[in-house]
């Protein structure tokens, strides 16, 4: 009997795991704990109509009993009339019973309403927990990534200097003496050019830097260069005075204004509301570093303007203790 209990013990805890550790296990129990609230005060709204049918019959009960108590003697047999004297005591009794039905009755009502409204409330709180749980773990996550990204750069920075650092955060390729198939932005049509030695992206996966974008894919682009670098520019200002105003800066702040955020993946995305600027951790100045280079395969390449940012890491904790903020 143990062994069968331990077993389903274990069997119920594996089952609680998976569903809990689920993907999409929070959403379903926001879902159904809002869908409980609402129906169980749906619920709660028809029950009432009946209440007061249940407060006439209580109110007829306890009148009754004052009637008794006012003649002082109830009957006993209705054949033969006889009667008896209705004491204190019955009346105590009586009229407890009354009310306590009364009670009863009402519990009887609202317990259905009230059960599903608790188990509700119960799902958005543990829907609410996991979340918390979750950010939690992904925030020490990203914690822990940023510090060994930054220990790694600082050792490649030592070994090779700050030209293979870039180069390699960058995933930057020399080619030399390479032709190249690009595309006219006006035409549409294939150009091939030959160059002597020319910086290439294969990939943008390549890239190392976990925080770098491609420009041409922002809002504003429009291929000219005047206007892309003087874009570039007012957006870093803007960061800047973000930063200075409110004593911290998320990357995502940043994707935003750039217009970037609907091109990116969303896994870029849910690391840029990790990851910033603090003030007091690092020189306190906001960078874009842009890097003009080429991204294709296949000796098929297009001219993209890379833009990398200077962010000092991790910063949902300093954040979360504003004390440090200075302005």
């Amino acid at each position: 009997m143990n062994k069968l209990v331990g077993k389903v013990a274990e069997g119920a805890t594996k089952g609680l795991l998976k569903v809990k550790n689920a993907k999409h296990t929070p959403k379903v129990m926001l879902i159904a704990g809002v869908t409980a609230i609402v129906g169980g005060g749906i619920w709660a709204c028809v029950q009432t109509l009946k209440l007061e049918d249940k407060v006439d019959e209580a109110k007829e009960s306890i009148d009754h009993i004052k009637a008794l108590k006012d003649e002082g003697e109830y009957v006993v047999n209705a054949e033969t009339g006889e009667t008896a004297e209705y004491t204190k005591a019955c009346y105590n009794k009586d009229i407890l019973w009354s009310y306590g039905q009364f009670a009863k009755d009402v519990i009887k009502l609202y317990v259905g309403p009230v059960v599903v409204a608790t188990v509700g409330v119960a799902l958005v709180t543990g829907s609410n927990k996991i979340l918390t749980d979750r950010l939690s773990q992904m925030t020490l996550t990203a914690t822990a990534l940023s510090e060994a990204y930054n220990k790694y750069r600082q050792n490649v920075i030592a070994d090779q200097g700050e030209e293979a650092d870039r180069r390699y955060r960058l995933g930057l390729e020399t080619k030399k003496n390479f032709e190249m198939q690009t595309i006219d932005p006006e035409t549409g049509a294939p150009i091939v050019r030959k160059e002597k030695s020319i910086d290439l992206i294969n990939d943008i996966k390549n890239v190392a830097s976990p925080y770098a974008i491609i420009a041409n894919d922002c809002g504003w682009w429009r291929m000219d260069s005047n206007w892309d670098a003087s874009q570039l520019n007012a957006y870093l200002n803007l960061a800047q005075l973000k930063y200075d105003l409110q004593g911290y800066l998320y990357l995502y702040e940043v994707y935003e204004m750039l217009e970037i955020s609907k091109n990116i993946s969303p896994e870029a995305i849910a690391m840029s509301h990790q990851v910033g600027w603090v003030k007091g951790h690092g020189d306190d100045q906001i960078r874009f570093e842009p890097i003009s280079t080429h991204l294709g395969s296949e000796d098929v390449f297009r001219d993209v303007l890379l833009v990398d940012f200077n962010c000092y890491g991790a910063i949902n904790d300093l954040v979360a203790n504003r004390a440090w903020v200075k302005f």
